[in-house]
């Protein structure tokens, strides 16, 4: 809950150090230079800081432990004497640290705001690949610690992979009132939880959870959360683009062929954007074009900057890519225009140097490239809500928004899907199924 306020600070550390003292622009009469930027930051973190805060309080608060008085509502198919289930973990990091155990324990409802749900498909998402190489565990533990979850030195195994699903209610706290025992539901969960997808059971609270939308399969669903809580963040959340300002845009989609992209692509659509997104053979380009997209760019057979450097620059870009098309991004869009990185160094940086100096030097990369383009540019971040999944339910069930699966596995098959994520470009997602086929 402390990375707002963080971000602010590490902007007011930032303009403090790295902006000029003299008067840069007047902003209404206001002069606009390194203190007054470096007050405002402040301002910002310090208000953030309180809101935070006292929004944690009133959570814990709220979450009273679960007593006999408290009874929770229970499904009758749930076994009571089953204290552990199948799933998929890392008890250390590395590679070839995946694997699927059958005496995984299986959560139990601690608070009265939590829902116990029956998994039946979670997808394989990059950052899952990332966190069972070790990557980020620095940045994991110190989230982990900050909410009593046990972490450091090994601690913090047995992990569960995994970061969103699909599946059906089994158990709710005696205060849930969003969803009941037997709704089919779906959740993102946050890349730093210990308790991930990815096992038989998950134990999530009422605020990120949401009603499985109407007519897909629990397999098409699970491709949808931890993508569409990503990208609502990064983008509308902050007010890169929405549902009024995005028509007649034009938008640049880098790598439109995997998770984020394909989302991406079909939500920018729905509000009447100009998409132009990239791929790298054909097949990807006519996956393209059959989600709408109105300029597919095949970069195995034609330079990005070549091909669009001559056609009405962007007004927002959404890089899935990272560093070897950034260059080219800047040129493809005008001053002022918003560049959105999906491939961010946050965990790197708070892995080298801790995660409040790596919050630091990861903001101090991100205001320099901002800087050096010109352009409104930003790392993305995912913060799971429940509220954000409502949203992205109505456009699934008008068909505005498709899942887009490249392949699903069986939970036996869990190590073939993660080495087909780490070692190519999926279309779309891969999912891993608990029930043994598409339903």
């Amino acid at each position: 809950m402390w990375i707002i306020p963080l971000i602010f600070l590490g902007c007011a550390i930032m303009s403090y150090i790295y902006l000029p003292t003299e008067t840069v622009f007047q902003l209404s009469e206001l002069p606009v230079n390194n203190k007054s930027l470096c007050i405002l930051f402040s301002i910002l973190s310090t208000v953030t800081f309180i809101r935070d805060f006292l929004d944690s309080r009133k959570r814990i608060r709220a979450r009273e432990n679960v007593t006999p008085t408290s009874a929770p509502h229970t499904s009758p198919n749930l076994k009571p004497h089953a204290m552990t289930m199948r799933g998929v973990i890392i008890e250390r990091y590395g590679e070839d640290s995946v694997t699927v155990s059958d005496v995984v324990p299986r959560p139990e409802l601690n608070y009265v705001d939590e829902v116990l749900v029956r998994v039946r498909a979670a997808s394989v998402n990059p950052v899952d690949i990332q966190i069972s190489n070790g990557k980020g565990q620095a940045l994991c533990n110190s989230m982990r610690s900050m909410r009593g979850m046990p972490a450091g030195g090994g601690k913090e195994f047995p992990v569960i992979l995994g970061r969103d699903f699909s599946g059906v209610v089994e158990r709710v706290g005696s205060k849930v009132t969003k969803v009941k025992v037997g709704d089919e539901v779906w959740a993102a969960i946050p890349f730093y939880h210990r308790g991930g997808a990815m096992g038989e059971y998950v134990l999530v609270t009422e605020a990120d959870i949401a009603k499985k939308p109407q007519g897909i399969s629990h397999q098409d669903a699970a491709t949808l959360p931890f993508v569409a809580c990503t990208v609502w963040c990064s983008l509308v959340r902050t007010a890169v683009v929405g549902s009024k300002r995005t028509k007649q845009q034009r938008v640049l989609i880098t790598g439109g062929t995997g998770g984020i992209g394909t989302f991406a692509t079909q939500l920018i659509k729905a509000w009447g954007g100009h998409v132009t997104a990239t791929c790298r053979d054909s097949y990807g380009a006519r996956m393209l074009k059959n989600l709408r997209v109105d300029e597919v760019v095949n970069v195995s057979e034609v330079d990005l900057e070549s091909a669009l450097i001559d056609k009405p620059k962007f007004d927002v870009i959404i890089d899935t890519v990272g560093s070897s098309v950034r260059q080219a991004c800047f040129k493809l869009c005008t001053r002022g225009s918003y560049l959105v990185s999906f491939v961010t160094p946050v965990m790197d940086d708070a892995e080298k140097y801790g995660m409040m100096i790596g919050s630091f030097v990861s903001n101090v990369s991100k205001m320099k490239l901002a800087w050096q383009s010109g352009l409104n540019f930003s790392w993305s971040f995912c913060l799971p809500e429940g509220k954000i999944l409502d949203s992205v339910t109505k456009y699934v069930e008008a068909k505005k928004i498709r899942p887009v699966v490249d392949q699903i596995y069986r939970l036996e098959e869990t190590k073939k899907a993660f080495k087909h994520v780490a070692e190519g470009h999926p279309k779309g997602k891969v999912v891993i199924t608990f029930d043994g086929g598409r339903k």
